[in-house]
């Protein structure tokens, strides 16, 4: 089975649930034979519970240095032994991700911290990894106006 990857959006607050659940919804009618998981910072048994009604799979946000077994099979080896099920799930879920898509609102812009954007970008950087496409909605990014 195929699988697409969103992220950003959530459950958090109503503008959060609008992105996801029409994101979700156009998912599901234009690739019905896909598996979509959401990224989340927490994606426990809890957290799932919210999710269920809309047949969405939480994907915990997997830590950077999962990229670099993306393309080396050392790397993948070690982290396999290391981390174990907590690698080999993201790892065979990334292998067979057709695309990854990307529905912050402003989460890389001068709106938020250094750490926001740097984990927009972490996450762009491990799709990359896997060579999956990355779309990103136009709510996602900016304003860019730093200072100094």
């Amino acid at each position: 089975m195929s699988n697409i990857i969103i992220s950003g959006g959530g459950l958090v607050n109503k503008g959060a649930q609008a992105m996801t659940l029409i994101c979700v919804c156009e998912l599901r009618q234009r690739y019905p034979e896909h598996r979509i998981f959401l990224l989340n910072w927490s994606a426990g048994k809890n957290e799932q519970k919210k999710f269920e009604n809309y047949r969405l799979d939480l994907l915990e946000i997997p830590p950077l240095k999962f990229s670099g077994a993306a393309n080396s099979p050392i790397k993948k080896l070690l982290y396999s032994v290391r981390y174990r099920e907590s690698f080999t799930k993201t790892d065979e879920i990334f292998r067979h991700t057709d695309m990854f898509i990307d529905i912050s609102g402003y989460a890389l812009g001068s709106n938020w911290s250094a750490k926001v954007s740097n984990d927009y970008l972490d996450n762009i950087e491990h799709a990359l990894a896997y060579n999956i496409p990355v779309y990103l909605f136009p709510q996602s990014f900016g304003p860019f106006e730093w200072e100094g």
